[in-house]
């Protein structure tokens, strides 16, 4: 099995200023995607939840495109297409 070399993976978690870019605030859609699915998971009507739902997918699919274009590290940038494609397969599973 071959191994990472370990400048490529301490790199992988660094920006272009040397800064470990894992989190980074405000970070809204991310919010709104937290707000939207908490909300679904409290709401007892189920017109509420569906939009609620609806809401969340947008704010989360929103977030991993931007990680996916606009990361400023690796690591972000091959989060936002994990969460992309995931979300893409969620709508063909329902």
């Amino acid at each position: 099995m071959t191994q990472i070399p370990r400048s490529l993976w301490k790199n992988f978690w660094k920006d272009d200023n040397g800064n470990i870019a894992v989190w980074q605030r405000p970070n809204l859609p991310l919010m709104g995607w937290l707000s939207f699915k908490g909300a679904a998971l409290v709401t007892s009507s189920i017109h509420l939840r569906a939009g609620f739902e609806l809401l969340s997918s947008a704010f989360i699919f929103t977030w991993a495109y931007l990680e996916l274009t606009k990361g400023i590290s690796p690591f972000r940038k091959f989060l936002g297409a994990a969460i992309f494609v995931l979300t893409i397969i969620g709508y063909f599973k329902r």
